[in-house]
């Protein structure tokens, strides 16, 4: 790892202990072993952690999730590859991930703006994807401004499972077993 990315893990660590809110750039500077000075080589203040963050990590389910809605696949592939994409990302990035689930709402300005933008038109595909599943009996009915939030809901939460496990899980078993479950 280079030293931006040690810079990133780092604060990534201590974002998923504090909080954003909680977490200051003398807590990051302490864990680095570094002057708070040092901090701002890599970034102009705190928000531009999460910014850079949250857009890079947001950007890998978007350009899996649209595409994927507009694919001639079958329904049930389309969800278990949103389900397998979800499980990669966590097992891959689980710090990133816990941002989008937990602190996202502390963004700012533009980059709140763009994050809620490809959020929504990610959840938009795969509510498309799941209304298409509910069409054919795939996947039970009810209201669709719910379907998404039901669907997604232990998706988002799988880093803290993932983050405290005491016992390695396979990330191919874990995949099984929601696909399984869905």
């Amino acid at each position: 790892m280079d030293k931006r990315e040690i810079f990133f893990a780092t604060a990534l660590h201590l974002i998923h202990q504090k909080g954003f809110k909680a977490m200051t750039m003398r807590d990051l500077a302490e864990s680095l072993q570094c002057d708070v000075s040092n901090l701002y080589n890599y970034v102009p203040n705190k928000q531009a952690i999460l910014k850079e963050v949250l857009l890079r990590i947001s950007n890998r389910f978007t350009s899996h999730i649209l595409p994927l809605a507009e694919a001639r696949l079958p329904v049930e592939k389309k969800v278990e590859s949103i389900i397998s994409h979800y499980v990669r990302l966590t097992v891959q990035f689980p710090y990133e991930v816990a941002l989008l689930s937990q602190d996202w709402k502390q963004l700012q300005g533009p980059e709140l703006a763009l994050f809620l933008e490809e959020k929504n038109s990610v959840e938009k595909s795969i509510q498309s994807i799941l209304l298409d599943g509910q069409s054919i009996g795939l996947i039970r009915p009810m209201p669709a401004e719910w379907l998404v939030h039901v669907f997604l809901s232990p998706l988002r939460w799988l880093f803290e499972g993932y983050l405290k496990q005491d016992v390695p899980l396979n990330p191919f078993e874990l995949e099984q077993y929601l696909i399984d479950y869905i």
